[in-house]
């Protein structure tokens, strides 16, 4: 036995296709008479094809057009089916027809799901959530660490395990802190400031400023 939900009557059923016993021809769960001609089967039971009807829309079947069976018990045609049930992008928002891609307990077209800043794929998939809790947005490392003003001023990468020396309202990695005449590393080191405002070592500063 099989169960379904009468499209049309939305009354609980589940039994068996039905058959004139005379005949062997099946009965119509709709109409109860039997089906002498083209048979439609849906949730395991037997139809008149024009007597089966989208809920949505309320188009039959006679062109032989294909009966969605949706979970919630009743017949659908497949562009409402789409429209009634696919997922929306969380980008786009229009609906997804194909493949879903789904992050941050939302789902995507797959080309959608980029950068929101430089709206580049993301390299391996991997990518850093940002914003409200409820709706955060998918940032690729560079510009992820570049909202939280993590960008190393020397290489122009993201300072990820936050050590970094800051100088003159920039951030450096510790290994890019250095004199900049003679380029020894500064970070940890005692460096005086030039008069052009950069940074050098003391030896060096004694030599370019006296």
């Amino acid at each position: 036995e099989t169960g379904g939900i009468n499209a049309e009557y939305g009354i609980n059923l589940c039994h068996q296709v039905n058959k004139n016993m005379a005949t062997n021809n099946p009965i119509c769960q709709a109409c109860g008479e039997e089906i002498n001609d083209v048979v439609l089967f849906a949730f395991g039971m037997a139809w008149h094809n024009n007597h089966l009807g989208c809920k949505r829309c309320g188009k039959d079947f006679s062109d032989g057009s294909r009966v969605e069976e949706a979970l919630d018990g009743f017949a659908y045609c497949t562009p409402c089916y789409i429209e009634t049930f696919a997922p929306r992008c969380g980008a786009c928002q229009q609906l997804i027809k194909g493949e879903v891609l789904s992050a941050m307990n939302r789902n995507f077209h797959k080309d959608c799901f980029v950068c929101f800043k430089c709206k580049k794929p993301f390299s391996k998939g991997t990518f850093f959530p940002y914003g409200p809790i409820n709706a955060p947005l998918p940032y690729c490392e560079q510009d992820f660490y570049a909202l939280q003003g993590m960008i190393c001023v020397v290489c122009n990468k993201p300072i990820i395990n936050g050590t970094c020396v800051t100088f003159n309202n920039a951030k450096y990695h510790p290994e890019h802190f250095e004199c900049q005449y003679c380029k020894r590393r500064l970070a940890g080191q005692a460096y005086k400031i030039g008069k052009n405002g950069k940074q050098y070592c003391g030896d060096c500063h004694l030599k370019l400023f006296g």
